[in-house]
């Protein structure tokens, strides 16, 4: 892989499986299957380097065996409080439990060169009114903090 990239470029990844590269987003895009689901995986590389997709998916790999214990840490600092304090309304507060059994990851985005290096988003339309709950962690999988998007 070099800068005279073609527009689009596919690749079978061992790890990933089929990824997809495009000029235009900077991006490669796949997605992931396993036996707790299944996911998109978006790693942001603007000159589709061979040397930043290997660094992603390591950082990925590291990530995604930490996915539960990150989103606990999560569900601890910020968003069980989001959750119970504005959006439960009448149907009653939800605890750690409820609320990691609802959550569904449905992409994970690696950007070793952004401020946050990992962001796992979450399904939450049922809980969080349509929004997506994006957890932001740093190139250590510190946790770095909670959003509500879309």
């Amino acid at each position: 892989m070099n800068a005279e990239q073609p527009a689009e470029l596919v690749i079978a990844h061992a790890a990933l499986g089929e990824l997809r590269w495009t000029k235009q987003s900077g991006e490669w895009v796949g997605r992931v299957s396993s036996l707790s689901g299944e996911w998109s995986v978006v790693i942001v590389d603007e000159h589709g380097s061979a040397e930043t997709l290997n660094t992603s998916v390591m950082l990925y790999q590291r990530a995604i065996r930490a996915e539960r214990k990150i989103l606990r840490t999560a569900l601890r600092a910020e968003v069980s409080d989001l959750y119970n304090e504005s959006w439960a309304g009448g149907s009653g507060e939800l605890g750690e439990g409820e609320l990691l059994s609802r959550l569904r990851l449905e992409l994970v985005n690696v950007d070793v060169s952004g401020y946050s290096a990992i962001e796992f988003h979450y399904d939450g339309t049922e809980l969080f009114g349509g929004h997506v709950l994006v957890i932001e962690l740093d190139e250590k999988l510190k946790y770095q903090d909670c959003d509500l998007r879309g």
